[in-house]
């Protein structure tokens, strides 16, 4: 199971989570200080760097989708900040990096190769598989509205996993006859017994 997470970057080039301060005054996290957010606290509890919640993934034995936020700032910054702090807590085995900006996922391939990307995509592109195999994606999430069997057929065909993405209502017969491998849920006790309601459904 993989818990996800978004990233963005301070005016100082800390990686954090996304955030923007509208009990303040509504600026975004890209245009503040880490001194000012890190006095932010929300539900008792203070606003981690990523480097604290990498730490803990590597003790805890978890893994993490980091949605690159990518929006409005220099390209390449954030992935090469959220790159560092890969290298620094040793944990390249626990993360996957996931982005609609799919330069940034070859960015990411080039610098570390052994680094788990999914590419995210909302439509149906003409050449799914070529447009892949461009950001050298490991994973790529199609929109539950947009997903046909010959494209995850054709990725499965390249070695890249599908996510099931954007599903509004809890369709599980249809995430199983899909033959997708992972599927994006809120509630994943829910997703757990639809999933196999819907295996032992198709086994009858």
């Amino acid at each position: 199971m993989w818990s996800s997470i978004d990233y963005a970057t301070t005016r100082q080039f800390y990686v954090n989570y996304k955030c923007v301060l509208t009990s303040a005054d509504g600026r975004n996290c890209r245009d503040v200080t880490w001194d000012e957010l890190s006095r932010v606290v929300v539900e008792g509890e203070a606003l981690p760097k990523l480097e604290d919640v990498l730490a803990w993934a590597r003790d805890a034995d978890a893994c993490l989708s980091l949605d690159l936020k990518t929006a409005f700032i220099p390209e390449g910054r954030l992935t090469a900040e959220v790159l560092r702090v890969i290298e620094r807590t040793q944990t390249a085995d626990r993360v996957m990096l996931i982005a609609w900006e799919h330069n940034e996922l070859v960015r990411a391939k080039n610098a570390h190769p052994e680094i788990l990307t999914r590419a995210l995509l909302r439509g149906r592109p003409v050449n799914l598989p070529e447009t892949i195999r461009a950001c050298r994606a490991d994973c790529v999430s199609l929109s539950y509205d947009l997903i046909r069997p010959a494209d995850v057929e054709q990725l499965h065909a390249l070695g890249v996993a599908v996510m099931l993405a954007e599903l509004w209502q809890p369709d599980f017969d249809f995430v199983a006859r899909a033959g997708v491998d992972l599927v994006s849920w809120g509630d994943p006790a829910q997703a757990r017994r639809g999933l196999d309601d819907a295996t032992r459904s198709q086994l009858r």
